[in-house]
């Protein structure tokens, strides 16, 4: 049981949440509510990890993906790369996008994409 769901009698005496149910769904809820910055042509920094912190980010054939993903995505929706770390397991980078263009989710779900239908082969090996 979370902290904030546990609930006391005025005696001291810990007692049941009246409606559990009701702090299950709020806690979803915040977790899958996201508060993302909406402004055309700032900098962006991000913090991408692999799916159960997967050492992929290693192998060459996945940075070629990547760095293919990428190169294709920004001739198409187009994004200055300021800096980028890539470790085993996840990445860093800070970009920054066009005047009149604040899309960065959608540019991130077709690097995510294009990445993992390169690398299906690849990542099935390291999950199983």
């Amino acid at each position: 049981m979370c902290p904030r769901e546990t609930m006391y009698n005025v005696d001291g005496g810990q007692k049941k949440p009246a409606h559990p149910t009701f702090f299950i769904f709020i806690k979803k809820l915040a977790m899958s509510h996201y508060r993302r910055a909406d402004i055309p042509g700032a900098t962006y920094f991000f913090t991408v990890v692999t799916y159960r912190r997967r050492p992929i980010l290693c192998d060459d054939r996945v940075r070629a993906a990547l760095r293919d993903a990428v190169k294709i995505l920004q001739s198409r929706h187009p994004f200055t790369i300021d800096a980028w770390v890539l470790l085993p397991d996840h990445l860093h980078c800070i970009w920054s996008l066009p005047p009149d263009d604040a899309d960065y989710p959608r540019r991130w779900g077709l690097i995510k994409r294009r990445v993992s239908l390169a690398c299906a082969p690849i990542i099935i090996v390291w999950t199983g």
